[in-house]
């Protein structure tokens, strides 16, 4: 039993399709960055903190799960791992997530295991933020100049360009994180209503509450493309070298 007066549990999200790596890499998950499958950054980072009592991992098919069992890390405190498949779209996949867990947690984290470079200290402030508000999500402040294109198609023929003011905007990262009993709640909502929602935010204000944003100014980038795998291979290596 956790000796922290709140347990955490953990939702891996790691069975997309990759159908974005254009055939090189077949499952981005399991790809090795620096001689370490890329979902296993997630799990040690995860497993590190003591308040974290189960990681339930969504898995694409049993062969995957295999894979990534062979990887789990050992923990110095009680930790359990618990497997489920993931569903059709994302939002399926997470609302699988959160009712596969077992071990009744007060918080639960949503991290999607393509981010590999998620700090522990990172985890443990949306934490200790939690005991305050019921829901906290990671992003980042826009840098670029943003702009509107009025032609839907801008690519096609010219454009004319609108200025969107980019300082209340923000770009969404994982984990985000909530009260168990709420987030649970707000999914329920989803699969009833049948609506269509791209992150966990979405979900948690269909209930009508609000989120804090933690804002992380350290990289954390998403795998998508195959250009990605040599970037973050580069980030992880120096990294690895300053420290």
């Amino acid at each position: 039993m956790s000796k922290f007066s709140h347990t955490a549990a953990a939702v891996l999200l790691a069975g997309g399709r990759s159908s974005r790596m254009s055939g090189v890499v077949e499952d981005k998950i399991l790809w090795k960055l620096n001689q370490k499958p890329v979902i296993q950054y997630s799990l040690e980072s995860f497993a590190s903190l003591p308040f974290i009592v189960e990681i339930v991992i969504v898995v694409r098919d049993k062969d995957q799960e295999n894979c990534i069992r062979k990887i789990l890390p050992n923990s110095t405190h009680e930790l359990d791992f618990t497997f489920c498949i993931g569903g059709e779209e994302r939002q399926n996949s997470v609302y699988n997530g959160i009712c596969a867990s077992k071990s009744k947690p007060d918080q639960i984290f949503i991290h999607d295991s393509a981010r590999p470079l998620l700090r522990p200290c990172t985890i443990k402030t949306m934490y200790q933020l939690l005991h305050r508000v019921s829901g906290t999500t990671l992003a980042h402040r826009l840098t670029d100049s943003i702009k509107r294109a009025v032609n839907p198609e801008p690519t096609q023929s010219p454009s004319s360009l609108v200025d969107v003011n980019r300082l209340a905007l923000w770009a969404m990262e994982t984990p985000q994180a909530f009260h168990y009993d709420t987030i649970k709640r707000a999914y329920q909502k989803v699969m009833e209503e049948k609506a269509f929602i791209t992150d966990d935010n979405a979900a948690f204000e269909l209930l009508g509450e609000k989120i804090q944003i933690v804002e992380n100014t350290c990289l954390n980038p998403k795998i998508t493309y195959p250009q990605d795998l040599s970037f973050l291979e580069y980030i992880i290596k120096t990294q690895n070298e300053t420290n």
